[in-house]
């Protein structure tokens, strides 16, 4: 994702590209850790405020706030970007970022943390592993600060530890995602099934949080593949698996139990609708245009949750049962 930035003594607006939705969220545990290196930054450096700011595509925003009684900054402030924020020159020109006094500076007397009274900065950019800018480290003083070359490398080593912390959550999210995805599909995978079908029968149990599997299976993947090779039984997995998650809502999802066999997990519990999506989803599939040549179809086994179920596989054989009633109709 890109924004814009304003550099206030040319005034030159840099664009610069920040995180995107795909970036994991920072954990709590991290949160904690970084809280306490920001109250070390106001309490060794002896300033008013120490920030953790994080950059949007349209604000800079407070992600973290010393918690020294007085830092004029609310934990929820933010500001528009393009307003001449001393951050937005530390991101736009991707180095740290020195105002000895403000108020004697032409180009920065009237910039908007002038009105906390914070005329004295210094900052450093923070970023994720790929380049892209998470926000900075910053400390702001009240007074005319010099800022001794200890306490730079003080903040250098802060904002090197951030960055480290980065760089370990989206090697977490990358080992999470290979332990609960399908690399071929982007679906879910059998592992993620389980797992999610032993929550909702709890939460059907404890709440009655109704919901229903079913299980899918491709017809003819075989001659697929002895046909046409297994390149083009991949790309038939891929395409079939884009056209079902496309479909779906946030709140159901979608697996690949092995080979040619899916599952589906919806909200919706009522049969007769979920047979309609079904056979939906079973037309644009035939009129697809990459897949048509194909003669691409499925069938589907359904089972709605029930009192009865107890367990993971009480649900995955009713499913199968039930798939297997609908192979051996489409067969007579």
């Amino acid at each position: 994702m890109k924004t814009n930035v304003l550099l206030r003594e040319t005034q030159e607006k840099v664009e610069v590209q920040i995180r995107d939705e795909n970036k994991p969220v920072v954990e709590k545990v991290l949160v904690e850790k970084w809280q306490k290196l920001i109250n070390l930054v106001a309490s060794l450096l002896n300033v008013p405020a120490g920030l953790i700011m994080q950059i949007t595509d349209t604000h800079m925003e407070v992600f973290l706030r010393s918690e020294n009684e007085d830092n004029p900054y609310p934990s929820d402030g933010k500001d528009t970007l393009s307003h001449g924020l001393y951050c937005e020159t530390v991101i736009g020109t991707d180095e740290a970022l020195h105002i000895e006094n403000s108020l004697h500076l032409e180009a920065w007397k009237d910039n908007p943390d002038v009105a906390l009274n914070m005329i004295s900065y210094y900052g450093l950019p923070i970023k994720w592993h790929d380049g892209t800018f998470f926000g900075t480290i910053c400390a702001l003083d009240s007074k005319t600060n010099e800022f001794a070359d200890e306490y730079r490398q003080l903040m250098l080593l802060f904002k090197d530890i951030i960055e480290m912390d980065l760089v370990q959550l989206v090697e977490n999210q990358q080992l999470l995602r290979t332990s609960e995805y399908d690399s071929l599909t982007n679906a879910y995978n059998r592992r993620r099934l389980h797992s999610d079908l032993e929550r909702r029968i709890d939460a059907y149990h404890r709440y009655g949080n109704d919901f229903s599997l079913t299980m899918i299976d491709l017809d003819g993947f075989k001659y697929i593949n002895d046909t046409y090779g297994h390149v083009a039984g991949d790309k038939v997995l891929m395409k079939f698996s884009e056209i079902i998650m496309n479909r779906i809502r946030k709140v159901d999802a979608f697996y690949r139990y092995g080979g040619d066999e899916f599952a589906l997990i919806l909200g919706n519990h009522i049969k007769d609708d979920i047979v309609l999506l079904l056979k939906s989803l079973q037309e644009e599939v035939k009129q697809d245009s990459s897949l048509r040549k194909y003669f691409i179809d499925f069938c589907y086994g359904i089972q709605c949750m029930s009192k009865d179920i107890v367990t993971t596989e009480d649900i995955l054989t009713l499913a199968d049962k039930d798939l297997y009633l609908c192979k051996k109709k489409k067969h007579e």
